[in-house]
């Protein structure tokens, strides 16, 4: 009895000292002591979708789970921030209409830079309609809901391997951003380790150091970076894929309807970059850029993988501030690269006219 007692007490003191740490590792990540205090307790309970205030960036849409707001002074009518659009478009202008989620939303970012590569275009408007957050399934809901009036001629999807969710990000009544139960199920999280270091930053931190100091000796097939990442994991997933695919489709298919071609820009996860993983299994490290070549050959779309670009071993590191986010050198380099990719396709100035409809 006594030894039961004494168990139960040093367990009561683990638990403590853990959660201790653990809260003290949430303030040195997020920031400060109320960002802690939020992240904590979103690991036990879920918030579902906010009415957020009228002045605020977002509001809760049936629908698409949120939006950017039009009442805000930088946002639209069309749910994007852009100055006022003309409806009709002009005679002779063209549109390329940016879909994408915060990579594409930076500013200054890709989209800026891109705009300054092809400035010497005097017909071509560029629309930025990305959103913080959204996957693809929102972007082909918003593009079907609220961007067909733009009469886009050109639409360049910027496809980011946290794009294989139906929703990823719910928000708090502060915005924060939440993952959504539906992201946290997609973890393959195959034992209580697994399940421990997905929800904790001290313990996953931790095993990160283990690795990186080379003390694990033998590491499990399924123990790569993005394996515990709620938002990543689905992107290693065939299954997904398919998925993806009828997205990708029906958004072909939809831009066509307005003579409008889709193009697809695919950005790597940082740690795709890295030269150990890629000796380790090369073929697994780029499953998702295999999937997604393989799905717009077959559906006749163009693609500009931005892996071959971004695998500068002498310079990698510095293209992310975060593993998924571009540095400027990151935002600068993709876009030199899409105004390439894009101008290979079309002339924008006779495009209305030559391109295949």
């Amino acid at each position: 009895m006594k030894l039961l007692k004494l168990l139960l007490i040093n367990g009561i003191v683990f638990i403590c000292l853990f959660l201790q740490a653990e809260f003290i590792t949430r303030v040195y990540v997020d920031g400060s002591l109320r960002q802690a205090w939020i992240s904590l307790q979103n690991e036990f309970a879920q918030t579902p979708y906010s009415k957020l205030g009228a002045m605020q960036w977002l509001l809760s849409d049936p629908e698409l789970g949120y939006r950017l707001n039009p009442a805000h002074p930088d946002i639209n009518r069309f749910s994007i921030r852009h100055g006022d659009l003309e409806i009709p478009k002009p005679p002779g202008r063209q549109r390329l209409l940016v879909l994408g989620d915060s990579i594409a939303w930076d500013r200054p970012g890709l989209v800026d830079y891109l705009e300054e590569s092809l400035r010497g275009h005097s017909s071509l408007e560029i629309i930025n309609a990305s959103v913080p957050g959204y996957t693809t399934y929102q972007e082909l809901l918003f593009l079907k809901q609220w961007l067909l009036p733009l009469e886009p001629d050109c639409i360049l999807l910027i496809h980011c391997l946290n794009d294989h969710h139906r929703f990823l990000h719910t928000f708090d009544a502060e915005m924060n951003f939440l993952m959504t139960p539906e992201a946290r199920r997609s973890l393959r999280t195959r034992t209580i380790w697994d399940r421990m270091t997905a929800r904790s930053y001290l313990l996953s931190r931790l095993q990160l150091e283990w690795r990186m100091r080379g003390e694990l000796r033998q590491v499990r097939q399924d123990a790569f970076p993005w394996e515990n990442r709620p938002d990543m994991a689905n992107a290693w997933k065939p299954e997904k894929w398919e998925e993806f695919g009828v997205l990708l489709e029906e958004m072909k298919s939809v831009a066509a309807q307005r003579g409008a071609k889709l193009c697809v820009v695919s950005v790597p996860f940082e740690p795709q970059l890295d030269a150990g993983l890629l000796r380790r299994n090369r073929e697994y490290v780029l499953l998702p850029q295999s999937q997604m070549d393989t799905l717009c050959t077959r559906l006749n779309v163009p693609l500009l993988d931005l892996f071959p670009v971004f695998f500068q071993p002498e310079t990698g590191s510095a293209l992310f501030r975060d593993g998924i986010h571009l540095t400027e050198a990151g935002h600068r380099l993709a876009a030199d690269k899409i105004a390439g990719f894009l101008n290979q396709l079309t002339e924008w100035d006779s495009y209305a006219s030559t391109q295949d409809r």
